[in-house]
Protein backbone atom coordinates (compact mmCIF):
# COMPACT_ATOMS: atom_id res chain seq x y z
CA UNK A 1 0.00 0.00 0.00
CA UNK A 2 3.12 2.78 0.44
CA UNK A 3 3.29 2.65 -2.98
CA UNK A 4 -0.20 4.44 -3.48
CA UNK A 5 1.26 6.94 -0.94
CA UNK A 6 5.02 7.25 -2.16
CA UNK A 7 5.94 10.65 -2.99
CA UNK A 8 9.08 9.83 -5.02
CA UNK A 9 9.05 8.11 -8.20
CA UNK A 10 6.23 8.00 -10.87
CA UNK A 11 3.26 7.90 -9.34
CA UNK A 12 0.97 5.86 -12.21
CA UNK A 13 3.90 3.09 -11.95
CA UNK A 14 3.48 2.62 -8.55
CA UNK A 15 -0.04 2.62 -8.18
CA UNK A 16 -0.36 -0.32 -10.87
CA UNK A 17 2.68 -1.88 -9.41
CA UNK A 18 0.97 -2.20 -6.17
CA UNK A 19 -2.20 -3.63 -7.57
CA UNK A 20 -0.21 -6.09 -8.71
CA UNK A 21 1.35 -6.68 -5.34
CA UNK A 22 -2.16 -6.59 -3.95
CA UNK A 23 -3.72 -8.75 -6.13
CA UNK A 24 -0.71 -11.24 -5.35
CA UNK A 25 -1.33 -11.12 -1.54
CA UNK A 26 -4.97 -11.63 -2.06
CA UNK A 27 -4.40 -14.78 -3.92
CA UNK A 28 -2.12 -16.40 -0.84
CA UNK A 29 -4.58 -15.08 1.91
CA UNK A 30 -7.64 -16.82 -0.02
CA UNK A 31 -5.40 -19.52 -0.38
CA UNK A 32 -4.24 -20.06 3.45
CA UNK A 33 -8.49 -19.65 4.36
CA UNK A 34 -9.16 -22.44 2.08
CA UNK A 35 -6.65 -24.90 2.92
CA UNK A 36 -7.67 -23.89 6.95
CA UNK A 37 -11.18 -24.71 5.98
CA UNK A 38 -12.49 -21.19 6.73
CA UNK A 39 -15.34 -21.07 4.35
CA UNK A 40 -16.91 -17.78 5.18
CA UNK A 41 -13.60 -16.28 6.21
CA UNK A 42 -12.80 -17.11 1.91
CA UNK A 43 -16.02 -16.54 0.81
CA UNK A 44 -15.87 -12.58 1.75
CA UNK A 45 -11.65 -12.19 0.63
CA UNK A 46 -12.25 -14.02 -2.17
CA UNK A 47 -14.98 -11.52 -3.60
CA UNK A 48 -13.23 -8.78 -2.53
CA UNK A 49 -9.89 -9.48 -4.15
CA UNK A 50 -11.61 -11.04 -7.66
CA UNK A 51 -11.51 -7.27 -9.12
CA UNK A 52 -8.09 -7.06 -8.22
CA UNK A 53 -7.10 -10.51 -10.22
CA UNK A 54 -9.04 -9.28 -13.31
CA UNK A 55 -6.97 -6.01 -13.12
CA UNK A 56 -3.71 -7.35 -12.68
CA UNK A 57 -3.27 -8.43 -16.54
CA UNK A 58 -3.62 -4.96 -18.01
CA UNK A 59 -1.90 -3.13 -15.19
CA UNK A 60 0.81 -5.47 -15.78
CA UNK A 61 0.92 -4.44 -19.57
CA UNK A 62 0.72 -0.83 -18.59
CA UNK A 63 3.24 -1.05 -15.91
CA UNK A 64 6.32 -2.68 -18.62
CA UNK A 65 4.91 -0.31 -21.63
CA UNK A 66 4.70 2.79 -18.98
CA UNK A 67 8.12 2.56 -17.61
CA UNK A 68 9.84 1.52 -20.80
CA UNK A 69 8.39 5.39 -21.68
CA UNK A 70 8.71 6.68 -18.61
CA UNK A 71 4.83 7.67 -18.95
CA UNK A 72 3.51 9.69 -15.83
CA UNK A 73 -0.45 9.31 -17.37
CA UNK A 74 -2.87 7.12 -18.96
CA UNK A 75 -4.78 8.41 -22.00
CA UNK A 76 -8.54 8.10 -21.88
CA UNK A 77 -9.13 5.14 -24.01
CA UNK A 78 -6.25 3.05 -22.20
CA UNK A 79 -8.83 2.85 -18.90
CA UNK A 80 -10.95 0.70 -21.48
CA UNK A 81 -8.29 -1.80 -20.22
CA UNK A 82 -10.06 -2.28 -16.98
CA UNK A 83 -13.28 -3.40 -18.32
CA UNK A 84 -12.66 -6.79 -17.34
CA UNK A 85 -12.10 -5.57 -13.52
CA UNK A 86 -15.18 -3.91 -14.06
CA UNK A 87 -17.20 -6.83 -14.89
CA UNK A 88 -15.82 -8.85 -11.83
CA UNK A 89 -17.05 -6.24 -9.73
CA UNK A 90 -20.16 -6.88 -11.32
CA UNK A 91 -20.15 -11.06 -10.69
CA UNK A 92 -19.03 -10.75 -7.58
CA UNK A 93 -21.86 -8.10 -6.10
CA UNK A 94 -24.31 -10.47 -4.08
CA UNK A 95 -27.79 -9.87 -6.15
CA UNK A 96 -30.59 -10.31 -4.81
CA UNK A 97 -31.83 -12.91 -7.42
CA UNK A 98 -28.45 -14.81 -7.75
CA UNK A 99 -28.37 -18.53 -6.38
CA UNK A 100 -26.62 -19.04 -3.14
CA UNK A 101 -22.65 -20.29 -3.51
CA UNK A 102 -21.35 -23.38 -2.60
CA UNK A 103 -18.30 -22.32 -1.12
CA UNK A 104 -17.41 -25.56 0.25
CA UNK A 105 -17.21 -27.04 -2.96
CA UNK A 106 -15.53 -23.43 -4.62
CA UNK A 107 -12.74 -24.18 -1.69
CA UNK A 108 -11.85 -27.43 -2.77
CA UNK A 109 -11.70 -26.41 -6.60
CA UNK A 110 -9.30 -24.14 -5.87
CA UNK A 111 -7.50 -26.15 -3.96
CA UNK A 112 -7.19 -28.77 -6.92
CA UNK A 113 -5.40 -26.21 -9.38
CA UNK A 114 -6.00 -22.35 -8.88
CA UNK A 115 -8.60 -20.16 -10.70
CA UNK A 116 -8.17 -22.44 -13.43
CA UNK A 117 -9.74 -25.06 -12.04
CA UNK A 118 -12.55 -23.24 -10.51
CA UNK A 119 -15.64 -24.53 -12.60
CA UNK A 120 -18.36 -23.91 -9.84
CA UNK A 121 -21.15 -21.11 -10.27
CA UNK A 122 -18.82 -18.33 -7.76
CA UNK A 123 -21.10 -15.13 -8.88
CA UNK A 124 -23.24 -13.88 -11.24
CA UNK A 125 -21.67 -14.87 -14.71
CA UNK A 126 -21.44 -18.44 -15.08
CA UNK A 127 -18.20 -20.73 -14.42
CA UNK A 128 -16.59 -19.71 -17.05
CA UNK A 129 -16.01 -16.44 -16.19
CA UNK A 130 -13.29 -17.70 -13.84
CA UNK A 131 -11.35 -20.94 -15.45
CA UNK A 132 -11.90 -19.77 -19.11
CA UNK A 133 -12.07 -15.68 -19.39
CA UNK A 134 -9.34 -14.97 -17.12
CA UNK A 135 -6.41 -17.30 -18.45
CA UNK A 136 -7.28 -15.97 -21.93
CA UNK A 137 -6.62 -12.55 -20.60
CA UNK A 138 -3.75 -13.73 -18.85
CA UNK A 139 -2.15 -14.93 -21.71
CA UNK A 140 -3.57 -12.14 -24.06
CA UNK A 141 -1.90 -9.51 -22.26
CA UNK A 142 0.94 -11.48 -22.10
CA UNK A 143 1.51 -11.78 -25.46
CA UNK A 144 0.64 -7.87 -26.17
CA UNK A 145 3.40 -6.70 -23.83
CA UNK A 146 5.89 -8.83 -25.59
CA UNK A 147 4.79 -6.92 -28.85
CA UNK A 148 4.70 -3.94 -27.50
CA UNK A 149 8.33 -4.36 -26.17
CA UNK A 150 9.80 -5.45 -29.30
CA UNK A 151 7.99 -2.45 -31.25
CA UNK A 152 9.82 -0.23 -28.74
CA UNK A 153 12.80 -2.25 -29.20
CA UNK A 154 13.02 -1.22 -32.96
CA UNK A 155 12.60 2.78 -31.61
CA UNK A 156 15.26 3.35 -29.18
CA UNK A 157 14.31 6.97 -28.78
CA UNK A 158 11.27 5.89 -27.16
CA UNK A 159 12.72 3.22 -24.73
CA UNK A 160 14.52 3.45 -21.55
CA UNK A 161 18.19 2.58 -21.12
CA UNK A 162 20.64 1.67 -18.74
CA UNK A 163 19.66 0.03 -15.42
CA UNK A 164 15.95 0.48 -16.31
CA UNK A 165 15.38 -1.31 -19.05
CA UNK A 166 17.52 -4.40 -17.72
CA UNK A 167 15.21 -4.22 -14.66
CA UNK A 168 12.06 -4.00 -16.68
CA UNK A 169 12.99 -6.57 -18.68
CA UNK A 170 13.74 -8.97 -16.49
CA UNK A 171 10.25 -8.17 -14.55
CA UNK A 172 8.94 -9.16 -17.95
CA UNK A 173 11.07 -12.89 -18.43
CA UNK A 174 10.14 -14.07 -14.61
CA UNK A 175 6.60 -12.89 -15.22
CA UNK A 176 6.20 -14.94 -18.30
CA UNK A 177 7.96 -17.94 -17.45
CA UNK A 178 5.80 -18.07 -13.89
CA UNK A 179 2.56 -17.54 -15.96
CA UNK A 180 3.56 -20.15 -18.65
CA UNK A 181 4.28 -22.59 -15.64
CA UNK A 182 1.07 -22.27 -14.85
CA UNK A 183 -0.55 -23.90 -17.86
CA UNK A 184 1.28 -27.19 -16.28
CA UNK A 185 -2.34 -27.95 -14.69
CA UNK A 186 -4.47 -27.45 -17.71
CA UNK A 187 -1.74 -29.49 -19.45
CA UNK A 188 -1.99 -32.77 -16.98
CA UNK A 189 -5.67 -32.54 -16.91
CA UNK A 190 -6.24 -32.31 -20.57
CA UNK A 191 -3.82 -35.67 -20.31
CA UNK A 192 -5.85 -36.82 -17.68
CA UNK A 193 -2.80 -37.03 -15.08
CA UNK A 194 -3.92 -36.40 -11.51
CA UNK A 195 -2.12 -32.72 -10.20
CA UNK A 196 -2.47 -31.02 -6.96
CA UNK A 197 -1.03 -27.19 -7.03
CA UNK A 198 1.51 -26.64 -4.41
CA UNK A 199 0.25 -23.67 -1.73
CA UNK A 200 2.95 -21.47 -3.26
CA UNK A 201 2.09 -22.10 -6.73
CA UNK A 202 -1.28 -21.16 -6.24
CA UNK A 203 -0.56 -16.95 -5.40
CA UNK A 204 1.05 -17.29 -9.11
CA UNK A 205 -2.03 -18.68 -11.27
Amino acid sequence: MHLFFAKKGNKLLNILLSVIFFARFGQILTSLLFKSGQPNALAFFHQTFTPFYYAVPACFYLYITGFLQDRKNLQKIEWLHFVPALLAIIHVIPWHFSTTLDWDLIGSQLAENGYFSLKTKSGLFPPYFHYLFRPILVFGYLCFTWIAVLRLKNKPQQILEGEGRKWIIFFLRVATFFQLFSLVPIILRSLHIPYVMPLLLYSIV
